[in-house]
């Protein structure tokens, strides 16, 4: 249960921010929160991250459906799946959703985060997704530090 309280959370947080961002402000404007580190810059990305493949809107709406669905089975079915692997799952499929809702609805993403040290502009769906990647490399990484103590050591094939 605890997942799809995550995945509601960051789901009305991205979705929030953005219509903030949409109904305040117009594509292209842009205001400092944090003095030369970080700023609210309101663009419309018809592509994918980076802006790459803005030309093919279907595919940017197909290819998220197919990993959503996809994720969503591997979490619901796997009940050996640890916990972290899970939430990781939650925030990309998530992610994924906002991203999609945004695209389905407007023809493009709303970004609008931006950092002086960082070039890309993204939103909160981007987060989720690339916290969520980076949890399943720590995990990849170093899961065997995630098992307690004299737990089984099942092997997944």
């Amino acid at each position: 249960m605890s997942y799809f309280l995550i995945a509601a959370l960051v789901f009305v947080l991205d979705q929030g921010t953005k219509v903030l961002v949409r109904s305040h402000m117009l594509p292209g404007d842009q205001f400092d929160v944090i003095n030369g580190l970080l700023s609210i810059h309101y663009i419309q990305n018809p592509g994918a991250a980076f802006g790459i493949l803005a030309s093919s809107s279907r595919l940017l709406e197909m290819i998220p459906v197919v990993v959503i669905v996809a994720v969503l089975i591997v979490v619901l079915l796997n009940k050996y799946m640890h916990p972290f692997c899970k939430y990781a799952l939650i925030l990309i499929v998530v992610g994924g959703l906002g991203n999609l809702t945004d695209r389905i609805l407007f023809g493009r993403v709303t970004d609008m985060i931006s950092l002086s040290f960082f070039p890309p502009i993204f939103n909160v769906a981007d987060i989720a997704i690339t916290t969520g990647c980076v949890m399943i490399a720590v995990y990849v990484l170093f899961g065997e530090r995630f098992r307690k103590p004299g737990a089984s050591r099942r092997r997944h094939s």
